[in-house]
């Protein structure tokens, strides 16, 4: 068990149950026995981070959607592949449809995308472009499409032949998310814009602005009785909201950083948040009072649900963790303590009972300190200390060593694109440098190539040549990766090795849409100039492409 409980509230308490792998940056998506927490099979195969996964109704299946231009549907059981759903940009986001009959994929600058997931066909393309969001109706026969801040719309789309029906304008940014009521008659969307609105789905009326967060409106969704809707805000509060008046019933003050996602507990009594602060909590969706705070990821927290019967919570957490939860009542906290007694205190509640941190904790701590340094081997050792000085402690060793390794390595690389979006390029690379002092292997092709174009678009095309070539050796065969490499290569004196990068782009490149066609033609002017054994790149030149942006 990896994370902490806290307990003191009169209502329930939580444990974790287990820690499960989410979708992580090693472009799997993973099937777990949720009552165990083992892993049932590694859905493996795609070529880049997948971003979303989603089982069919019935469980036998699992659709996927990735950065690598492809969505897949896999056997749930076996983590078979059974069809690749292919497109020509990233697919950000794939659903079933409530009867399993259809998938519906968006790609965000060419729209969303409805497939016959029986024949595995595809049917229809939802025609607008700049997507967020796409939910299928409770029944099925309808598609709802969320626009960015360059489509700032909601379109209703019919299932069966993919026409639009009408558009609900009147959000003024991003439309992150939208939901269904039970019923199917009403739609609340969640924007950028500070704002949650209710629309009458049959007609297309807006019926209320849920107004008073101040700031972003990351999610809402509706009561399973279909009569509130809860709101998480970048504001740091998650709010209450009768759905027939558009009235505010009660604020949920509480979390220290934003608030990613929300959702109602089956049976409507309680209402679970996840935020950037790395907890999730529970609170009561009658009073709005908070009922327990859920303590144990290293990072932010994502994405929260109840299981279908209400007793487990799982989170998904930046920290490359999901963690499942159990849910108490009173007595089921009891009769649970009476089967896992002796177990041991966690370093929360030895503080609460004045107890000094046990020796099996320090070396705890050594070990993730070693761990973070990219001493795995010593961590470990430390950690089998621990494990034989406490019986009652329960994980695995080398699993925790490198899951700290990994996290410290994620955490410096975040940084430094942070740093390097800046235009602080060379506190950038000193902190890559950290990174790869832990576990160079952690660190993915995706965060080299944004290292190297961040660099040179701000003139450090010699510092980031090191991360241009890692990009290119751990993906190969991605063409904008060498189109980055060449640019480095050409700045830097490299001619040769420019023009070999830029013709494999030339050759590789899908130029079926007007960016790539205009990028492709931008490189083959860059070839004409180098093969007449000129640079293209003057210092004029990079100027101007350091203004656009674009290389």
């Amino acid at each position: 068990m990896d994370g902490s409980q806290k307990f003191g509230r009169p209502l329930v308490s939580l444990d974790v149950d287990s820690a499960l792998s989410p979708l992580l940056h090693d472009n799997t998506a993973r099937v777990w026995d949720a009552n165990s927490g083992q892993l049932i099979t590694v859905l493996q195969g795609h070529e880049d981070s997948v971003e979303n996964a989603a089982f069919s109704p019935d469980g036998q299946r699992v659709i996927t959607a990735s950065r690598d231009k492809t969505a897949r549907l896999w056997d749930a059981d076996s983590g078979k592949l059974l069809y690749v759903l292919k497109h020509n940009r990233s697919v950000s986001h794939a659903a079933f449809s409530p009867d399993g009959q259809r998938v519906v994929t968006v790609v965000h600058f060419e729209g969303a995308f409805l497939w016959d997931s029986i024949n595995v066909k595809f049917l229809y393309r939802l025609g607008h472009k700049s997507l967020r969001h796409a939910v299928f109706s409770p029944v099925g026969t309808k598609v709802v499409t969320t626009g960015d801040y360059f489509n700032r719309i909601v379109s209703l789309w019919e299932a069966e032949n993919g026409q639009l029906i009408k558009v609900l304008k009147g959000h003024e940014a991003t439309i992150y998310h939208a939901a269904f009521s039970p019923d199917g008659q009403r739609l609340v969307t969640a924007s950028e814009d500070k704002t949650a609105r209710l629309w009458n789905i049959n007609s297309g009326e807006l019926l209320f602005i849920l107004q008073g967060h101040d700031s972003s409106v990351h999610h809402a969704v509706f009561s399973p009785d279909g009569q509130r809707v809860v709101t998480a805000s970048e504001d740091k509060t998650a709010r209450l909201w009768e759905a027939h008046s558009g009235e505010l019933l009660k604020v949920m003050r509480g979390h220290k950083g934003e608030i990613n996602n929300a959702a109602f507990s089956p049976d409507g009594q309680r209402v679970v948040t996840a935020s950037d602060d790395g907890t999730a909590r529970l609170w009561d969706a009658k009073s709005g009072k908070p009922v327990a705070v859920m303590e144990g990821h290293k990072g932010e927290i994502n994405s929260v649900a109840f299981s279908p019967e209400g007793s487990k919570v799982v989170t998904v957490s930046d920290d490359n963790m999901a963690l499942l939860w159990r849910v108490f009542s009173t007595q089921e906290l009891i009769d649970y303590a009476n089967k896992i007694v002796p177990r041991c205190f966690t370093p929360e509640q030895r503080e609460q009972f004045l107890l000094p941190k046990s020796k099996s904790q320090r070396l705890i701590d050594n070990g993730e300190a070693l761990a973070q340094d990219g001493q795995v081997e010593a961590a470990i050792v430390d950690f089998q200390k621990a494990l034989k000085l406490e019986a009652c402690l329960k994980f695995n060793p080398e699993d925790k060593a490198r899951l700290v390794a990994q996290t410290a390595v994620q955490r410096l690389v975040k940084k430094g694109l942070l740093l390097a979006g800046g235009d602080e390029i060379k506190e950038a690379i000193a902190t890559y440098d950290k990174a790869q002092q832990i576990d160079v292997s952690l660190i993915t092709a995706d965060d080299w190539y944004k290292l190297c174009r961040f660099g040179s678009l701000n003139g450090y095309t010699a510092e980031v040549m090191d991360a241009c070539t890692k990009a290119v050796e751990l993906a190969p065969e991605r063409e904008w990766y060498r189109k980055s490499r060449g640019v480095t290569r050409a700045v830097t004196g490299n001619l040769q090795g420019a023009i070999a990068d830029f013709q494999f782009f030339v050759e590789r490149v899908d130029d079926s849409d007007d960016y790539s066609k205009e990028r492709k033609q931008q490189v083959q002017g860059w070839l004409e100039v180098l093969r007449r054994g000129e640079n293209p790149f003057t210092p004029e030149e990079i100027e101007r492409f350091r203004f656009s942006g674009w290389w």
